[in-house]
């Protein structure tokens, strides 16, 4: 008898999931090569696509003509489920990363933003309903944004996050991410804090494959309801310089320290075999 497929204590199993972030360059990149792109990322057991964002900065990349409408019908062809992504504006790191006075009114005003396009953008018509997982919320967050600026509290950003995922119905993802600097402690309260206001949260590890951070205790004390980011590149350039990095000749589906937790990759552009331009 067959039985060990129906135990009740057998780990859920999650697709793995990769990211793709789209730039303008992409738009040289043909249909045949995409094909071959998505063909291969199945082949390596990928069955979901993270689109990190629909607008960059002032880039809109599903308007008519874009070529990421495209890429969504290959993948939906492919029959990947994908996480669309929102809006970033290109000063976000910046702005929060100097941990400026206004910051925190910056970063209401961002999340607004993504409310609004959350109400604008029709899924129906980028992908069809079967392969729609999820919104995802392109504003990492890091414990030092959300106590920024210091010694003023956090009831404000955790009030307009609440409000925010209060206006939407469907799965809302977000990403959280650890350095070496970020404190265990904190970032198992944030945590607990961002997951019980009902987003599904993925953990993103610093500082590319070569690094190891606090980042593995705290994805080994938190539970299986959260994701973790793995970086399939290696860092070429120092933490104070304009980041560039190299693709990884033995990338693969990301692998966790719990088996229960979801794995997710970044990115597509750094995986061997992808046309995607680095730069």
């Amino acid at each position: 008898m067959l039985l060990a497929c129906c135990s009740l204590h057998a780990p859920k199993i999650f697709a793995n999931t990769i990211f793709y972030q789209p730039l303008s360059q992409d738009s040289l990149i043909t249909v045949p090569q995409w094909n071959a792109l998505l063909d291969k990322v199945y082949e390596e057991g990928y069955r979901e696509i993270v689109i990190q964002w629909t607008q960059y900065g002032p880039t809109n990349f599903v308007t008519k003509g874009n070529f990421l409408k495209e890429v969504l019908t290959i993948a939906e062809n492919k029959h990947f489920r994908i996480w669309l992504g929102l809006y970033l504006p290109d000063d976000y790191y910046q702005i929060m990363g100097n941990n400026k006075p206004d910051s925190r009114e910056y970063f209401q005003r961002v999340l607004l933003e993504n409310s609004r396009r959350v109400s604008l953008l029709e899924v129906l018509s980028l992908i069809n309903k079967d392969n729609f997982a999820g919104w995802y919320l392109p504003m990492e967050l890091t414990h030092e944004y959300l106590t920024s600026p210091p010694n003023q509290g956090r009831e404000d950003l955790n009030y307009a996050l609440q409000s925010f995922i209060l206006t939407i119905d469907e799965n809302i993802a977000v990403s959280y991410f650890l350095s070496e600097s970020t404190p265990l402690k904190a970032a198992l309260f944030d945590i607990n804090q961002l997951t019980s206001m009902g987003f599904k949260l993925w953990l993103q590890k610093g500082n590319g494959l070569t690094k190891d951070t606090i980042a593995h205790q705290v994805i080994a004390k938190a539970g299986c309801n959260i994701g973790v980011i793995s970086e399939n590149f290696l860092q070429t350039s120092a933490n104070n310089e304009t980041f560039t990095a190299k693709k990884n000749p033995n990338s693969g589906p990301s692998e966790n320290s719990k088996h229960c937790q979801k794995p997710l990759t970044f990115s597509l552009r750094y995986l061997p075999y992808s046309p995607l331009p680095l730069g």
